[in-house]
């Protein structure tokens, strides 16, 4: 069981952070009627040489190369690759926008929940006018036991073992009336390497 806290504000540019501006409109993300903006991506990492897969239907949006980019450099970094064994991983990437405002509550998640992988990458983009959205981890067996709990920066990267633990982010509003909303990209990593397999 591991958690860890890091910086990618290095790896976030302008395109990146217009390419949540592109995302169209989408409910049902969550089996709700939250309305939310999401892309959707999967591939294959090993090493730090990422292929992506481009086929296959799906209701959201396709990831854009500043999102691909983005994943890349993440995982061809020196604290991902110290902290995350394996070599090769299975991806499946979603970039989020939630937004809040006089006609909606944003819910980032339904409750404690993990995403059938090894590993998971949650990091912020960018937010603006956020009131919530405090991320909590707890132990898969036993989710009163909270091992993690505080809202997380923009820029800021939390890893966790997606075996061990759930995770959770609470709801948020706007500070001060208007709109608020907040962009994440979350990487799902489920290891396919032969010591994986074995």
């Amino acid at each position: 069981m591991y958690h860890h806290t890091f910086s990618s504000v290095d790896k976030i540019g302008k395109g990146l952070l217009r390419s949540f501006d592109e995302l169209t409109p989408n409910t049902g993300f969550k089996d709700d009627d939250i309305v939310r903006y999401v892309g959707l991506g999967t591939g294959h990492a090993k090493g730090t040489a990422v292929t992506w897969n481009d086929d296959g239907d799906s209701p959201y949006d396709r990831l854009g190369p500043a999102v691909r980019d983005f994943v890349a450099e993440q995982l061809a970094d020196d604290t991902v690759r110290a902290k995350v064994p394996g070599e090769e991983f299975r991806l499946t990437v979603f970039q989020v926008r939630n937004y809040a405002d006089d006609k909606q509550i944003a819910r980032p998640s339904q409750g404690f929940h993990q995403g059938g992988g090894d590993h998971v990458l949650v990091t912020v983009v960018a937010e603006e006018d956020v009131n919530g959205a405090v991320h909590m981890l707890a132990l898969a067996e036993d989710e009163s036991a909270l091992v993690f709990e505080r809202r997380l920066g923009v820029g800021e990267t939390l890893l966790l073992d997606d075996r061990t633990l759930t995770h959770h982010c609470t709801p948020f509003t706007p500070k001060a009336g208007g709109r608020a909303q907040r962009d994440l990209i979350i990487v799902s990593l489920a290891r396919t390497d032969a010591e994986a397999r074995g």
